[in-house]
C-alpha cells in the first residue's frame, strides 16, 4: 500500500484564463495532517477547488494532474482530472469530506439538524439511527444530542456549527478531510475546541487532514507537513520553523494608535434595554438581554465576545435586518431612513454578493442605488483608488465572486461599502477571513478613512488584540 494518498503534478489553475496557481507539485501522505499555508489570494482556495471539482466553484485547470491513490480494491491510482464530472462527485462524502469556512452555509439554516443528518446519510447509503447520531455528537463534546438534533443551524454559533459538521463527518468517515479556513471566524476558545476535535477525529478513524489556512499558529500546532503558497507557487516548510517574518504577523501587544478626540461627543446611536431570543418554549434560546450602550459620532466602537455571545445578532438588530423582542435602537441626525447612511460588511463575504454579477456590476449597482445613475457612471476613479488601498488588482472587477479567494471577496465587500461614503459602517468580523498582514492593512485603511471623513464605525470581533488596537471604546458581551 502506497503511503501517498494524494499527489499533484505541475497543477496550474485559475479563472477566466488568468492562472492563480502555478505548476503546483506536492505529495500528501496517508494519515498525516498537511497544512496549506499562505496569505489571502495566494491560491489556497483555488487548490482546494481544483481537487473537489464542483461545477459551482467555476475554477479552470490549465495543466497538470491530481492523483488520488485509493486504498480500495482494484482502483489503484486515479487521475481525478481524467474522470467525468459524475464520477468525481462519487468521491465527495465517500472518500473526500469538506468543512468550509462557513459551515452554516453547508446546512439549510431553517431545517432541523435531524432532517439534514437523515438526508445526508441516506444519500450515502447509510441507514439513519438516532442512537448512532447522538453517540457521534457526544464523541465531540455535544452531550445534549436530542436538543441539538431538534435545533436549526441559524440558532447556533459558528463554533457549534463547526463541531456538528465534524460529528457528521465522523459518521461518513471520508478518507481525506479538506478544511477551508475552519477557525478563522472563531474566538480563541472555540478555535482550540475545533482543533482538538479534528485531532480526535484523526485519532479515531485515521483519516488524512488537509487544512487550508492563513493561521500560522494553527499550522504549527497541528501540522505534520506544511506547504507554503506565495503568489500561486509552492515551497515546503519545516514544522515549527516560525514563518512569522513571511506573514508579518499583526502586533498582538494591543498597542493603541494615536487618535484625535472629538471636542464634542455627538450621539448617533443609542441601544436601550435590547433583548433578543430565538425559538419558543423548551427550544427558546436567549441571545441578548437588556443591553444598553451609546455610540458617538466619529468614534470606532468595538463589540467583543465569544462565539455565540450574540455579537452578530446585535448588528442585525441595529441595521433592522431583525426585530428585537424588547428594547429600542435609536438613531440620531437623520436616522435609518436616510438612503445609504448606514452600510454593513458581513462576515460571510460570498453570501453578500450576487453570484451572477461581476464585482464591477455589484460596485456600480451599489452606487446607483444610493447616489444615482450619474454617480455610478463616473465612479471608475474612486473604485480604482479604493481597490489600490485594499491591495486588490483592477482585473478582479471582471470576476464573479466564486472566482476569488475568501480574503479577496471580503476586501471587495469592504470596498463596495466604502464606495457609497456612509456615515456609519457596521463591520461583522471583517478580518476573520484575512491573513494577519492583510487584516492589519484593512483596519488601517478603515482607520484612515474614518479620520479623513469622520466615519463612525462599529466593529464586531472575537480578536481582542485588534479591538484594543483600533477602537476608542469597547463593549464586551457575555454568553448566557
Amino acid at each position: 500500500m502506497s503511503e501517498i494518498i494524494l499527489s499533484f503534478e505541475n497543477l496550474t489553475a485559475g479563472y477566466g484564463g488568468q492562472p492563480v496557481l502555478h505548476d503546483f507539485s506536492a505529495e500528501i501522505k496517508r494519515g498525516e495532517i498537511c497544512c496549506i499555508l499562505g496569505k489571502s489570494g495566494s491560491g489556497k482556495s483555488t487548490l482546494l477547488k481544483s481537487v473537489l471539482g464542483l461545477s459551482s466553484y467555476d475554477v479552470e485547470v490549465y495543466g497538470g494532474k491530481i492523483f488520488y491513490h485509493d486504498v480500495g480494491e482494484g482502483d489503484g491510482n486515479i487521475s481525478l482530472m481524467d474522470l467525468s464530472y459524475k464520477k468525481r462527485l462519487e468521491f465527495l462524502g465517500r472518500d473526500f469530506g469538506l468543512i468550509s469556512q462557513n459551515p452554516a452555509a453547508s446546512f439549510n439554516p431553517v431545517r432541523s439538524y435531524e432532517k439534514q443528518f437523515r438526508e445526508t446519510l441516506k444519500s450515502h447509503g447509510i441507514p439513519y439511527n438516532k442512537g448512532m447520531v447522538r453517540e457521534a455528537l457526544s464523541t465531540f463534546g455535544l452531550s445534549d444530542g436530542e436538543k441539538i438534533l431538534k435545533g436549526c443551524p441559524y440558532e447556533m454559533s459558528g463554533g457549534m456549527n463547526q463541531r456538528i459538521a465534524i460529528a457528521l463527518l465522523y459518521i461518513l468517515r471520508p478518507k481525506i478531510l479538506f478544511c477551508d479556513e475552519i477557525t478563522s471566524a472563531l474566538d480563541a476558545e472555540n478555535q482550540e475546541l475545533v482543533r482538538n476535535e479534528l485531532l480526535h477525529l484523526r485519532e479515531l478513524i485515521g483519516m488524512t487532514l488537509v487544512l487550508v489556512t492563513h493561521n500560522l499558529f494553527l499550522a504549527e500546532k497541528m501540522a505534520d507537513h506544511i506547504i507554503v503558497l506565495e503568489n500561486g507557487k509552492a515551497r515546503e516548510a519545516e514544522v515549527g520553523s516560525a514563518e512569522k517574518s513571511r506573514f508579518n504577523m499583526l502586533d498582538r501587544t494591543g498597542t493603541v494608535l494615536d487618535r484625535s478626540e472629538s471636542a464634542e461627543k455627538v450621539p448617533v446611536l443609542t441601544v436601550q434595554n435590547l433583548s433578543k431570543s430565538y425559538g419558543r418554549g423548551k427550544r427558546k434560546k436567549q441571545v441578548l438581554s437588556n443591553l444598553n450602550f451609546q455610540v458617538f459620532s466619529g468614534e470606532i466602537y468595538g463589540i467583543v465576545g465569544e462565539s455565540g455571545s450574540g455579537k452578530s445578532t446585535l448588528l442585525r438588530q441595529i441595521c433592522a435586518l431583525e426585530k428585537p423582542n424588547a428594547g429600542d435602537v435609536c438613531w440620531y441626525e437623520g436616522g435609518q431612513k436616510e438612503k445609504g447612511r448606514i452600510q454593513m460588511i458581513f462576515q460571510d463575504a460570498y453570501g453578500s454578493f450576487d453570484p451572477r454579477m461581476t464585482f464591477r456590476q455589484s460596485m456600480e449597482e451599489a452606487i446607483y442605488l444610493v447616489k444615482g445613475r450619474q454617480a455610478a457612471l463616473s465612479s471608475k476613479g474612486r473604485i480604482r483608488e479604493l481597490l489600490e488601498a485594499a491591495g486588490l488588482s483592477e482585473e478582479l472587477l471582471e470576476r464573479y465572486p466564486s472566482r476569488v479567494s475568501g480574503g479577496q471577496c471580503q476586501r471587495m465587500a469592504i470596498v463596495r461599502a466604502l464606495l457609497t461614503e456612509p456615515e456609519i459602517l457596521l463591520c461583522d468580523e471583517i478580518t476573520s477571513a484575512l491573513d494577519p498582514e492583510t487584516g492589519r492593512e484593512i483596519m488601517e485603511l478603515i482607520y484612515k478613512i474614518r479620520n479623513e471623513g469622520h466615519l463612525t464605525i462599529l466593529i464586531v470581533s472575537h480578536d481582542a488584540a485588534l479591538v484594543k488596537r483600533y477602537c476608542d471604546r469597547v463593549l464586551e458581551i457575555q454568553c448566557f
